[in-house]
């Protein structure tokens, strides 16, 4: 009698236990300890095992390993590590499973069985790369309106040189970028990596005149473990390698010896790289971009630079003219640097309009670089962190004796008639009555219509090239400040405003809520107050609020 009710426990506990695992979402599976599939619950992932459950029962799974089948095998990881075991399978499909494997043990601590439940995550797997990859783009899109806001030119030379660049970043092409020393050929370069497809990608730089040339070969193309004395014993990629998918940017190009000069050619026109001490070549997908301040026809004349791999790398050439050839440049950069280093280092010093004068007369021989060295200088040496710069302190600076009276006033007559000169050129601005694009702003209010370059009143109110419109001025004319991103409810009352004055009808979905409204003026108010005056305290000072709220606000417009 006992027996039988043994047998009907056992009978009641089976069905039990099928309709518990007929239930579960997972697939369970039952393996023994060397191995071999016993049972199975009825849910089954066939798509990755391509069979159905009956035909896997006796299977082994470490032989189904080492057929291909799938890896790696979570049974033989137990089985290895005799404790609970999580990883993601792949089947030679592509198909990704969560499989998680228990060990049961007898009494005497030998294995008995492996339980392994598992789950079906590729369409997890593929939504999750696809965020990633969404992410990242995001972030390369912030990296991107970041550098823009940064870009600041007037001149309509880098006008040009900026709408080359928009169109040369749709193209894995090689660029050749010359220009003297200190123009802003690296920032041309990141432009380029910025605006394309790459820009997912590295950005890879590269002063080939500042490498050892018995490291350069070594530092390019990356060395094989043991391949000379002194290097790494794991080996090394090299910047071609570290550049896959994205841009090298070869600065100083000029400066390659003849031996390196032919690799390099190689590598442009085969697209692979062989390590220092390797045989095997490595395939890589890098965008050139090279730069030089010397002439390399000369050098090719000269027989210091090969001709082939000039006309590889002058696919498409960029010159860069020095800041004496565009002085309407010198300016706006001044006030950027201004900005950057007060924010830094914490101070508010300024410029008068007189001084900004006396920086456009003077030549640059440094170019760009040295005028940012000198508003530097300018911050961290003042007096007082609220010092005003005048012409007399920047003209002894620069030239190194005092600034006669004589001296000013023609620098000051030459300030007036090109004040005259862009005064001129309004009325075709407003002949045409149309909107200014966001695209061709860069500086905080700097615009550039008709070959000619404007700013409105929001421009710092030392700039003596700023145009003063009043409101009929504006009238069919929107001006946008380009260092931050115009928020969606201010576009809307743009939108709402724009349809009142023309007389169109009016909806009520048509109308942003005041609360948004609002929001978006704080924003924008905060963000001007902020890039003017570099710190919370002086924003919180002139929008006549407590310093706390300014600081509380940016982050959260950050974060949002």
């Amino acid at each position: 009698m006992s027996r039988l009710i043994q047998d009907i426990d056992a009978h009641t506990l089976y069905i039990d236990l099928n309709a518990i695992l007929s239930t579960i979402y997972d697939e369970i599976l039952v393996v023994s300890a060397d191995g071999e599939l016993l049972r199975h619950s009825q849910t089954m992932i066939s798509d990755f095992w391509e069979a159905v459950g009956p035909d896997l029962i006796g299977k082994n799974m470490l032989d189904l390993e080492q057929e291909g089948y799938f890896t790696p095998s979570v049974t033989r990881l137990v089985i290895e590590q005799r404790k609970k075991v999580s990883v993601i399978q792949t089947s030679k499909q592509g198909k990704k499973v969560l499989a998680v494997g228990t060990p049961v043990f007898d009494e005497q601590g030998q294995l008995q069985r492996v339980i392994i439940a598992s789950r079906d995550i590729t369409e997890t797997y593929i939504l999750k790369q696809a965020l990633l990859l969404t992410q990242q783009e995001v972030e390369s899109l912030r990296e991107r309106v970041t550098f823009l806001s940064d870009l600041s030119f007037r001149s309509p030379a880098m006008y040009k040189i900026y709408q080359s660049v928009l169109k040369i970043a749709r193209f894995p092409t090689t660029v050749l970028i010359t220009g003297e020393s200190g123009v802003g050929k690296e920032v041309v370069a990141t432009l380029i990596h910025r605006m394309g497809p790459r820009s997912v990608g590295p950005f890879v730089k590269v002063n080939c005149g500042a490498i050892p040339e018995g490291l350069l070969e070594s530092e390019l193309f990356g060395y094989e473990k043991g391949a000379f004395t002194g290097a790494d014993p794991r080996g090394k990629k090299g910047y071609f390698e570290q550049a896959h998918g994205g841009i090298l940017f070869l600065d100083e190009i000029g400066e390659l010896p003849l031996n390196l000069q032919v690799k390099l050619l190689r590598v442009l026109q085969e697209k692979e790289v062989t390590p220092v001490g390797g045989q095997k070549s490595i395939p890589v997908d890098v965008q050139i971009i090279a730069a030089t301040n010397a002439d390399l026809k000369e050098k090719v004349k000269q027989g210091k630079f090969r001709e082939d791999l000039y006309y590889r790398i002058h696919v498409v050439p960029l010159y860069v003219p020095p800041l004496r050839e565009r002085k309407e440049d010198i300016a706006s950069l001044a006030y950027l640097f201004l900005s950057r280093f007060n924010h830094h280092y914490g101070r508010q010093v300024s410029l008068t309009p007189e001084g900004i004068s006396i920086l456009e007369s003077y030549d640059w021989p440094g170019n760009v670089r040295q005028l940012q060295n000198i508003i530097e200088r300018l911050v961290v040496l003042s007096d007082a962190d609220d010092e005003i710069i005048d012409a007399e302190t920047l003209y002894l600076l620069l030239y190194g004796e005092p600034l006669s009276e004589e001296i000013k006033r023609i620098i000051l007559s030459v300030k007036t008639e090109n004040e005259k000169l862009i005064s001129e050129n309004r009325a075709s601005m407003y002949a045409e009555n149309k909107i200014i694009e966001n695209q061709y702003i860069y500086n905080p209010s700097h615009a550039y219509v008709n070959g000619q370059t404007f700013v409105t009143r929001l421009q710092k109110p030392m700039d003596q090239h700023a145009v003063e419109f009043t409101a009929s001025d504006l009238d069919g004319v929107v001006m946008i400040p380009s260092h931050q991103t115009l928020p969606d409810g201010f576009k809307k009352f743009l939108n709402l405003w724009k349809a009142e004055q023309q007389g169109l009808p009016l909806e009520v979905d048509h109308f942003p809520s005041l609360k948004e409204v609002v929001e978006a003026v704080e924003e924008m108010m905060i963000d001007l107050a902020l890039n003017r005056f570099g710190s919370t305290l002086k924003a919180a000072e002139v929008l006549k609020v407590s310093q706390p709220t300014v600081s509380r606000k940016s982050r959260r417009l950050k974060k949002g």
